[in-house]
């Protein structure tokens, strides 16, 4: 079971995908779970949906009980620079989900999580950065430091997860 937290731009096109590719083989049995925070996504194709908030704790146990997933892709995020920046504690909230990670942390075969991070965890200063050596982390904007707080709580925790930093999502609108 594959649990996507959250719909969006990318959400979108990584369901797409897998739904194609799960309905042309007749032994798959990949199953397929969506979560919203607020409005259910309209999917050209059946895929179950749950209502769920990074925020609330309950919501979030309830989810990953009824789900019970073996991989959870967080694309979940507050993109907005404007709205990170004025508001920084929901971007942290959302962008660092600390609940989800807990409630994943607790269960007796925890998931592995994916999480989607960003470029915007760096200054921009010492570009191309090199591969040999970690580059210290120095956001630039709220949104880089919700993301470098996620990206802390992930190493930091115990939780098997995989971190993609991407830096610029193109696609079709």
């Amino acid at each position: 079971t594959i649990q996507y937290v959250g719909y969006g731009y990318l959400a979108q096109f990584l369901l797409e995908h897998l739904h194609a590719v799960s309905s042309k083989s007749s032994t798959s049995n990949i199953d397929v779970h969506c979560t919203y925070r607020t409005v259910a996504p309209e999917l050209p194709f059946e895929i179950t949906t749950h209502r769920m908030d990074l925020k609330d704790s309950n919501s979030i146990a309830s989810t990953i009980s009824t789900v019970r997933p073996r991989v959870v892709i967080n694309c979940a995020a507050m993109t907005s620079l404007a709205a990170c920046a004025s508001n920084p504690e929901e971007a942290l909230e959302v962008n660092a989900p600390s609940r989800l990670v807990e409630e994943l942390s607790n269960l007796e075969c925890p998931p592995l999580l994916v999480h989607l991070s960003t470029d915007q965890v760096y200054s921009g200063e010492g570009a191309p950065y090199d591969d040999s050596e970690p580059s210290e982390l120095d956001p630039i904007n709220p949104y880089g430091d919700s993301k470098k707080a996620c990206e802390e709580l992930l190493r930091a925790s115990t939780l098997r997860s995989i971190l993609l930093r991407s830096s610029n999502i193109l696609g079709p609108p």
